[in-house]
């Protein structure tokens, strides 16, 4: 399922299948990515390993995904100019523009671990 369409529903969700992969950390999760916004970074097919942490451990320059209200998205978190905000940005800056969020309208955060990107 792709990630930033399934994330929100995690509750709902059964694992389609157990994947083995050499040692990237604790992570609860792994999700095919299949939007584009990432560009090279994290290509469309790219299975994602992902672990649940709180909003506040967030790290500026790190890519997570991000739960909230109005939008799911995976992005490399930045800090904003007004306190109490992020800024996220797209792997492709060229096609796609920056999010700024409040930080109170984040609901889950997603840290990536590491990435299985698929050479076609």
């Amino acid at each position: 399922m792709d990630v930033e369409q399934g994330i929100a529903h995690l509750e709902h969700l059964d694992a389609e299948s157990n994947l083995v992969v050499p040692p990237v950390g604790a992570c609860d999760l792994a999700m095919c990515y299949t939007g584009r916004a990432m560009g090279n970074i994290v290509p469309p097919g790219t299975v994602v390993l992902l672990k649940a942490v709180d909003r506040d451990a967030i790290i500026p320059g790190g890519e997570y995904v991000i739960v909230c209200r109005k939008i799911v998205t995976l992005r490399i978190v930045r800090a904003a100019d007004e306190e109490g905000k992020v800024r996220l940005v797209a792997g492709d800056r060229e096609n796609y523009d920056d999010i700024v969020l409040n930080v109170n309208d984040i609901v889950s955060v997603y840290k990536v671990k590491g990435k299985l990107i698929i050479n076609s």
